[in-house]
């Protein structure tokens, strides 16, 4: 009778022996891959395919029960391990020997890089590899950067359902590793597997979602990129997706007036720089009062981190305001103010509304006793 027994140089696993075929799991360039867990790879930034192949040493163990005991005998093996680089726009991949059996202690690694604007599509044409629990003894791997893992065992003729069958991939950028991974042996002829993967134009007017999609008002795709447009009256930000309006400076001079966000009350535009100045005459003051519906973007833990209002004059700021409840009319002891407003890319709030008094000073009468 046989029985297996992990080992490693340094520590001494259990001492009763295991009666299990697979009792290695081979070491390699992915060293945190373990079962379940996603591994980032690596891309070059080379155009051009390349092969690296790196021959490491492990430690084969097989054991004999005789009278109750175990005997170990260490078996040098080794093992292979290849990186391939795809950056074609189209191309295919299969197990080593395809259609013949693939051969054991193998580890490859195909990176899939396709142009900027593109993702890859991949899908088997051909599925047959050893099946087991989790597939953790023969696998196929697919990792999609920013994605998903996915692992592939077992046989398609057989109707497993570790196996791709129909299954399109797509990356969600323009990169994808797949792994293929054979252990020390098997107990069946298995012939491997054989996909196909294709470069995709990527619709950003259509997949991207931030919060309102890949542009504020109008989306135009085309091979590789996209652009965004704006409907009259506003324009492209800096940031090549925002529609804006722009907000001119003002500086209101006269003893009363009223200040509002562009478009109040309808929702005002994202990224908007506002800076206005109320400037009175010597011996005024200011008086500020905040009209209802006041609606500024905000957040319950944080102040204004989004868009906000502010209010300063030369010895205090106030502020800054966001949220529903309009703030509480502000007395300013200054002649001169800046009111200033900042929107970030997203939200459909409304806005604010200021109506400003004077008041004058020099007419108070100061009654001494």
């Amino acid at each position: 009778m046989k029985c297996l027994k992990l080992f490693t140089p340094v520590v001494q696993h259990q001492s009763k022996c295991l009666q299990a075929k697979k009792f290695i799991s081979f070491p390699f360039d992915l060293k945190k891959e373990e079962r379940g867990r996603t591994h980032k790879f690596n891309y070059p930034e080379s155009t051009e395919q390349n092969t690296s192949q790196r021959k490491k040493t492990y430690l084969k163990i097989a054991a004999n029960m005789t009278s109750g005991g175990c005997v170990f005998v260490l078996l040098s093996v080794f093992h292979v391990s290849l990186s391939v680089e795809l950056t074609g726009l189209y191309g295919n991949l299969t197990s080593p020997n395809f259609p013949e059996p693939y051969p054991d202690n193998t580890l490859i690694v195909w990176n899939i890089t396709v142009p900027p604007g593109h993702r890859v599509k991949l899908y088997f044409t051909h599925f047959s590899m050893e099946a087991s629990n989790l597939c953790e003894y023969d696998y196929i791997q697919v990792l999609a950067e920013g994605n998903y893992s996915m692992r592939f065992c077992g046989e398609e003729e057989k109707n497993d359902e570790s196996t791709p069958r129909n299954t399109v991939i797509l990356s969600t950028d323009n990169r994808m590793s797949v792994v293929f991974r054979s252990d020390y042996s098997n107990e069946e002829r298995f012939t491997g597997f054989q996909a196909f993967y294709t470069s995709e134009d990527i619709n950003e007017c259509r997949d991207i979602v931030h919060q309102g999609g890949a542009c504020d008002q109008f989306c135009h795709n085309y091979i590789g990129g996209y652009y965004c447009s704006c409907r009259p009256g506003y324009v492209l930000h800096l940031n090549r997706r925002s529609c804006t309006v722009p907000c001119p400076s003002q500086v209101l001079t006269n003893l009363s007036g009223l200040l509002t966000s562009p478009g109040y009350p309808s929702p005002y535009p994202p990224m908007i720089h506002c800076n206005h100045t109320i400037r009175l005459p010597e011996g005024y003051r200011i008086i500020l009062e905040f009209i209802e519906p006041f609606d500024i973007e905000g957040h319950p833990d944080t102040l204004c981190p989004y868009d906000l209002l502010k209010i300063s004059t030369s010895h205090r700021d106030y502020g800054p305001f966001c949220g529903s409840t309009p703030p509480d009319n502000i007395q300013i002891e200054s002649l001169q103010a800046h009111v200033a407003f900042r929107s970030d890319s997203r939200g459909k709030n409304k806005g604010w509304k200021i109506k400003y008094t004077s008041l004058n000073v020099t007419s108070l009468v100061v009654i001494k006793t």
